[in-house]
């Protein structure tokens, strides 16, 4: 008996009995540390949503600049424009695509900088064709800025281009903010896939929006050519940010035109008529205007002689007709294109260095811009030069 009983009280201590290693305080100890890690774990997520949070608030309604640096950072620069005249300077702004943006040069226009003086500013965007021009009007007129007059680009491959509002803000939903939205939805139809787009971007903004910041705000950790600052380094005081080579070589810009050519003419593509809904878009735009007493006019983009070798005679007939349209049915003036630049001062055909952006600017002034902003009042040469 004595054996068995023996037995039985060696099997109830190994039941009863912490193994090595496992005595109360051990479990408790890793009980707290597994409470701990727990506790930790949602701190870093709750955490991690607010400061996400908090930036999509940021980037909507505090940080323009940060969605979208083409146009945070020129809105700042107006601003400061318009801080700096002690009386106010009427507010000339130019909208249109990379071809305004690396051609226009306000400071080779001649207006003096003093009160009363016109004040030109380059507003062109890289890809913002006309939906975003009638965006970015009412985004300057949300932020308190409203231009006297505006000069809007005309370019003949677009004229027949039948994209939507709404198609054209699908590739812009993340740089723009839902009042944004609420304020194109008049001219557009469908925006549903637009705010789907503009709500996940919000969704996760440190991924989205990560070469915006890392711009902003580390700037030098990457390569200028990969930053989203709107080409700050190379954006002067009016807005104009010229192309980046100051020569091309011959042999370069001839692959330049090719690839263009090839783009743009070489697909079977010609302009028979302006489309629908680029029409409807001019109309929008200048009817907006209008409405906020904008004066508006339009002009045609330089090309070079090989690029306007390109279009068939019946395309330029189609181009010319509907600037005259314009100006027949809208009351709007359409300046010309010049024929007298080089070749060598575009880079592809139709993207101006800056020798020709200041080219092409001073005879824009001279020729078109001074003569229509003076039927307005506004004083267009230096004070010391008109008095003599």
């Amino acid at each position: 008996m004595i054996a068995p009983l023996q037995a039985m009280v060696a099997l109830n201590r190994l039941l009863v009995t912490p193994r090595r290693g496992r005595t109360p305080a051990a479990v408790g100890g890793k009980r707290l540390r597994q409470k701990t890690a727990r506790a930790a774990l949602g701190f870093g997520v709750l955490g991690f949503a607010l400061a996400s949070l908090a930036l999509a608030a940021a980037i909507e309604m505090v940080k323009p600049q940060w969605r979208d640096p083409e146009f945070g950072v020129r809105l700042d620069q107006i601003r400061k424009w318009q801080a700096k005249a002690p009386h106010r300077r009427p507010l000339v702004v130019v909208l249109g695509t990379s071809r305004v943006q690396m051609g226009i040069s306000p400071a080779a226009m001649g207006f003096p900088d003093e009160p009363g003086s016109p004040l030109v500013y380059n507003c062109g965007m890289i890809g913002a064709r006309h939906a975003m021009v009638l965006l970015n009007l009412i985004r300057l007129r949300d932020a308190g800025i409203k231009p006297d007059a505006v000069l809007i680009e005309l370019f003949p491959r677009l004229l027949g281009s039948e994209a939507t509002v709404e198609s054209e803000l699908e590739l812009w939903a993340p740089r723009l903010t839902n009042r944004d939205l609420d304020h194109v939805a008049p001219f557009a139809g469908d925006l549903s896939n637009v705010r789907r787009k503009w709500a996940v971007s919000r969704l996760n903004p440190w991924s989205q929006y990560r070469l915006q910041l890392m711009s902003a705000w580390l700037p030098t950790w990457i390569k200028e050519n990969n930053r989203e600052d709107g080409a700050r380094a190379r954006l002067d005081d009016y807005g104009f940010a010229p192309h980046p080579a100051v020569w091309v070589a011959p042999r370069e810009a001839e692959r330049a035109r090719a690839r263009i050519k090839a783009q743009q003419f070489d697909k079977g593509s010609r302009l028979t008529r302006v489309g629908s809904q680029f029409d409807k878009l001019i109309h929008d735009l200048v009817a907006w205007c209008r409405a906020e007493r904008i004066e508006v006019a339009f002009f045609w983009t330089p090309e070079s002689p090989a690029f306007r070798s390109w279009f068939q005679p019946e395309e330029r007939a189609v181009a010319e007709e509907y600037g005259r349209s314009l100006t027949r049915e809208l009351g709007r003036p359409v300046f010309p294109a010049p024929d007298h630049l080089s070749e060598d001062v575009f880079v592809d055909g139709h993207h101006l260095i800056r020798s020709g952006a200041e080219q092409y600017s001073r005879w824009l002034a001279e020729n078109h811009l001074k003569p229509w902003l003076a039927r307005y009042g506004l004083p267009v040469t230096p004070r010391s030069a008109a008095g003599h």
